[in-house]
């Protein structure tokens, strides 16, 4: 490849102004090529020379600039290059130095991610007010720092938790900054002055949606498994009356491992939930939007566990207001759902359709690496 083919693919190079203004290869005044073959990009603001070098399985990009005008704090090259992923067998460059050498990535990386076991995946704002759509009214709002409290659990709570879950659960303090308000609130479980820590709303059916109200993780790890190991257990054995035996756990592959607002790791609700189920009631993980939106409709599944505290899978931002819809319609029917923290149903987890991968210049290198 010569240096007249990759100008044919984007922008080449970018500088960036401390003014905020940008100069790239497309604004220039003139292009010329000199003596030694490379390509001079002359400007009043500055002068960019950029040669390129063929090497074994690539080219390899050089460039330096001559400031005449401001002060340039950032240089780019390549700035952007579009190219098909059927045209590239791998595209090296810097990585951070605390990570690695640099990175070599396959065609495969520039390609639209449609597998929504594959991909990964990200948070986005939607419209409306999840919370609020789902419990008809909104939770308290205290704040994030806020002075973490002890906890008291009633007889009934007491029973239902497990007498082997109580102590780690009361020895904490809690920052119980986003409990369920009285009007939403038909069981209360673990209960404090700011409010309850775990709560359960019927939403008017036979089910229960179950929300730890904290969005905080000053408890810790024992004690807010010991809450969540609890709840599950509770649920599984008042479990008789609703005929279901199905237990699921939300856990998007490539998905976080650990949300804001739970010291739990998702690994670790597996765990539990695993060792809860025994031989009584049957396991499994959903993976997909798709597969949550089918465990929603089934009569068979009891339980389903979001680590994911603020944030509810879906395909996309449109179909969060349609995966709430069955969130509700699944505890009205006889289902349980249980939150792990923070103001549920605040954002929606979609699938990412593209990959991304960056890093800060200098201090990074990255050497040729052997055939992938």
């Amino acid at each position: 490849m010569d240096m007249f083919s990759l100008l044919a693919i984007g922008t080449l190079w970018r500088i960036v102004f401390a003014d905020g203004s940008v100069l790239d290869a497309s604004k220039c005044a003139s292009v010329s090529t000199n003596a030694h073959g490379e390509v001079v990009y002359s400007d009043p603001a500055a002068e960019v020379v950029v040669s390129v070098r063929n090497i074994p399985g690539g080219v390899e990009l050089q460039g330096r600039t001559t400031v005449r005008k401001g002060i340039a704090t950032d240089f780019f090259l390549p700035a952007r290059m579009s190219f098909s992923p059927d045209d590239v067998s791998r595209t090296t460059f810097p990585g951070d130095k605390w990570m690695g050498t640099g990175y070599s990535l396959k065609p495969g990386f520039f390609r639209r991610q449609d597998d929504a076991r594959r991909c990964s995946w990200t948070t986005v704002a939607v419209k409306g007010h999840g919370y609020r759509d789902v419990f008809g009214a909104g939770c308290s709002m205290r704040p994030l720092r806020d002075v973490p409290v002890a906890v008291s659990v009633p007889p009934a709570g007491a029973s239902f938790l497990g007498t082997e879950n109580l102590k780690a659960i009361t020895n904490a303090l809690y920052a119980v900054n986003r409990a369920c308000l009285p009007v939403s609130c038909d069981r209360v479980v673990v209960d404090s002055l700011n409010g309850p820590l775990l709560s359960g709303s019927s939403l008017g059916g036979k089910g229960m949606l179950w929300r730890v109200g904290s969005a905080s993780s000053i408890d810790g790890r024992n004690a807010r498994l010991a809450l969540l190991r609890g709840c599950a257990g509770g649920i599984l054995k008042e479990s008789g009356k609703f005929g279901r035996k199905k237990v699921a756990l939300l856990q998007l592959p490539n998905g976080p491992r650990l949300s804001a607002f739970s010291p739990v790791s998702v690994e670790a609700l597996s765990g539990m939930l695993r060792k809860a189920c025994g031989d009584e009631f049957g396991y499994f993980e959903i993976t997909t939007p798709d597969d949550l939106t089918t465990a929603l409709k089934s009569k068979e599944v009891l339980l389903i566990v979001n680590p994911y505290t603020e944030s509810v899978p879906a395909g996309s931002a449109e179909a969060f207001t349609s995966m709430l819809a069955d969130i509700r319609e699944y505890v009205r029917s006889g289902g349980q759902w249980l939150e792990t923290g923070g103001l549920s149903f605040y954002k929606a987890l979609v699938p990412k359709p593209w990959c991304e991968l960056g890093g800060g210049y200098p201090g990074l290198f990255a050497p040729i690496p052997a055939e992938i």
